[in-house]
């Protein structure tokens, strides 16, 4: 007879079941801290109503990981990131050639 799972001899060993037990419920905890932040995200942006915030908050909680997962991403589609400016631009300097009396003013300055 195995003592796996007997724990009357002083000692425990993990069977399979313990093992994927765990991973099982360390995926639950991960999914379910996502689905937190998230629904922090939602509530602490600027971007939606009271009534949107709730029902993306609704979402989250009637289907845990899609719903967070379709949330943050509309999220993230409404979060404008200002494009960085190019640093090796050299703007073209030249006068207007369609006016004479440009007072020596360049085309990108008028």
């Amino acid at each position: 007879m195995s003592n796996i799972g007997d724990i009357s001899e002083g000692h425990y060993t993990l069977g399979a079941m313990d093992g994927i037990g765990i991973t099982i419920a360390l995926a639950a905890t991960a999914v379910t801290a996502y689905a937190v932040w998230v629904a922090f995200l939602i509530t602490r942006s600027d971007l939606y109503s009271r009534g949107q915030k709730v029902a993306q908050v609704a979402l989250i909680l009637l289907i845990p990981f899609a719903g967070a997962v379709f949330a943050h991403a509309l999220l993230r589609s409404h979060t404008t990131h200002p494009e960085q400016p190019d640093r090796n631009f050299i703007p073209d300097r030249t006068q207007d050639p369609d006016n004479a009396f440009s007072g020596g003013k360049y085309v990108d300055d008028a």
